[in-house]
């Protein structure tokens, strides 16, 4: 996302703008130079950055940078969980760290919407986080084979592909009729456009499954794009 872009965009009417970094759906990474962007434009325009932080340890090139670090003010909300790090999705469990002000007035609306989280989800929650992080590592050095082989497999396939430098996902240029055709042949993956016009004509694929799984999907990825050329 570019900094420049979003300056340029803001209105008199801007309330907040979101920053997902490693993203979703595209597994880009933020530099640092852009961090520092988002957190000087929220000061300097008095909007609100809400950085989307889920992804935050699963980066495969370059580091995690938070705009929060390089805020003058207090206009930088971070969001984040333990759904991703820790594989607890249906955990439903996560935090926001915010300025006081900020999260008493969160919190004028969540308690009369939600109580909280369950008891059992907060004690795993407290042992992920303070515990050992091996695992964590392991599973990120995971990811990260199953992207460099879901990589190669799309080229091979001629389908072009930015490289994602974090999450679980790639997206890449297809064919039309090639999201339809896999989804015939039982590969789930999502069209670009669901994520917003400039997202047409790609498509996003999660690798977070077993790689032999993944080795499976890319031949019939294969098959669907001969099939649609």
């Amino acid at each position: 996302m570019d900094p420049e872009a979003i300056e340029e965009a803001i209105t008199d009417d801007t309330a907040a703008f979101v920053v997902c970094s490693p993203a979703n759906p595209t597994g880009a990474v933020q530099s640092e130079t852009d961090m520092r962007e988002f957190a000087r434009i929220a000061d300097e325009h008095d909007v609100l950055c809400i950085s989307d932080e889920v992804y935050e340890h699963i980066v495969f090139e370059g580091e995690h940078h938070s705009p929060m670090a390089f805020a003058e003010t207090d206009n930088v909300v971070v969001v984040n969980a333990c759904s991703k790090t820790y594989s607890m999705t249906g955990w439903r469990l996560g935090w926001i760290a915010a300025s006081e002000r900020r999260a008493d007035r969160m919190l004028r609306v969540h308690q009369y919407v939600q109580a909280c989280a369950s008891a059992p989800a907060q004690y795993a929650a407290e042992a992920a986080l303070s515990g050992p992080q091996d695992r964590v590592h392991e599973m990120v050095d995971a990811f990260e084979e199953r992207r460099d082989v879901l990589l190669d497999g799309l080229a091979d396939a001629g389908l072009e592909t930015p490289t994602p430098e974090g999450a679980f996902y790639a997206m890449p240029k297809v064919p039309d009729g090639w999201v339809d055709e896999c989804l015939a042949r039982d590969v789930v993956v999502v069209p670009g456009d669901a994520f917003g016009e400039r997202g047409a004509g790609y498509a996003r694929i999660s690798y977070a499954t077993d790689i032999e799984e993944v080795k499976e999907a890319i031949e019939v990825m294969d098959a669907a794009a001969t099939a649609v050329r």
